[in-house]
């Protein structure tokens, strides 16, 4: 019927119409918000704002090879930008690239400063597990007191009970976890000539993991090996992270268990999540299904949190008149320094690092599919022969 749907016509709303301030009172004032580091008044207004009657409807592409039903597997975000590759004493003498396709990539990765809600912690974290705060035998407090690599993290509820004005910033509350396997096991023999590795300085970022709902941020070391020289400068800065592979495979396998990732070249995921997808790869479930179910799972977390927020801020009912203002909740993919600079792994990046985990482990595949009875036999099973 012509006419019948007029009322389903609405105007997109962008991230960009957002707030940046809003007020628990019903009628927010006209006036433009400001920025929150202004010298002018802030004005109020509602975090959520009016829903547009008349924004169209959008049309699905049922030309979709994949189907309308197929997951997008898109991801959100970028890898880690302000990385530790920035620190040049790092050994490359494995990594060969020619001096254009370098300075392309040096371009491309171009650090974005992290976020003070991220750095801030990170450096408390690092002080406190620093030489002058460990104990004889060089174990930092979170190993010799509560024996545990994970920074104790507080609950959502008290950091809002505990401040008086709370912003989303505050909320984010990142997970720490501390990687410092030389104070654990005392020797660490370098990958290249078996000398003793040293302890050299902390890792200057902390770097990011993809766990179910949330990442994990790892605070590493730089080990350096005072016997190796750099392929380039000639001079003994050969070092090596704390996380790197070669470092957890002279780790007692004991030790070397307890790393909950498996890196890519600037991320990672979380063991748990890794085995959880290789169920799920196994049972039927694409790589492009599995980035959306990770996307629900850290949109669902962070609207939790939110809502978390919202709920905080309604219970204080003197505050609309006395003109308390609170910071409204910044989209989850926003990069900026007050966002949450997500990261989830697309399905192009989920299926690199399955790819990487059986070339890694294809001799003892090839052994297991060996050793399985010849019951059946067709013409790809003539390995077994």
């Amino acid at each position: 019927m012509p006419g019948s749907h007029s009322f389903l016509k609405r105007k997109s709303v962008t991230s960009s119409t957002l707030p940046t301030l809003f007020s628990p009172s019903a009628q927010p004032p006209s006036a433009p918000p400001v920025l929150p580091n202004s010298s002018a008044p802030s004005p109020a207004h509602t975090i959520i704002p009016n829903i547009d009657q008349e924004r169209a409807i959008d049309q699905e592409d049922d030309n979709d090879e994949d189907g309308p039903m197929e997951g997008s597997g898109d991801g959100l975000g970028d890898e880690d930008d302000a990385g530790d590759d920035e620190d040049g004493e790092d050994d490359k003498e494995d990594v060969e690239e020619d001096e254009d396709q370098s300075k392309t990539r040096q371009k491309a990765r171009k650090a974005r400063p992290l976020p003070s809600w991220l750095l801030e912690p990170f450096r408390i974290h690092v002080e406190q597990s620093g030489a002058a705060h460990r104990d004889a035998n060089g174990l930092p407090p979170l190993y010799s007191r509560h024996s545990t690599f994970y920074f104790p993290q507080p609950a959502v509820f008290f950091l809002l009970a505990n401040h008086t004005t709370p912003s989303p910033q505050t909320l984010y509350n990142p997970r720490f976890f501390l990687w410092d396997p030389l104070a654990l096991c005392k020797l660490i023999p370098c990958p290249k000539c078996r000398c003793p590795l040293n302890r050299h300085n902390v890792i200057p970022t902390p770097r990011r993991v993809v766990d179910f709902d949330s990442p994990i941020w790892i605070i590493g070391y730089r080990y350096r090996c005072h016997h190796c020289l750099h392929p380039k400068s000639g001079k003994n800065t050969v070092t090596f992270r704390s996380w790197d592979p070669r470092i957890l495979n002279n780790l007692p396998p004991a030790l070397a268990t307890e790393f909950p990732a498996m890196l890519s070249h600037r991320s990672g995921m979380a063991k748990g999540v890794f085995s959880f997808m290789r169920l799920c790869f196994q049972n039927g479930m694409g790589a492009k299904q599995f980035s959306d179910a990770l996307r629900v799972q850290h949109l669902l977390s962070y609207d939790n949190l939110h809502l978390q927020y919202l709920d905080f801020i309604a219970a204080r009912h003197l505050d609309r008149w006395t003109g308390q203002q609170y910071a409204a909740f910044l989209p989850f993919d926003d990069i900026s320094l007050l966002g949450p600079r997500a990261f989830l792994p697309s399905a192009q990046w989920l299926r690199d690092r399955y790819d990487d985990f059986i070339e890694e482990h294809r001799l003892e595949l090839n052994q297991q599919m060996a050793l399985l009875t010849a019951e059946v036999c067709a013409i790809d099973h003539s390995h077994k022969v």
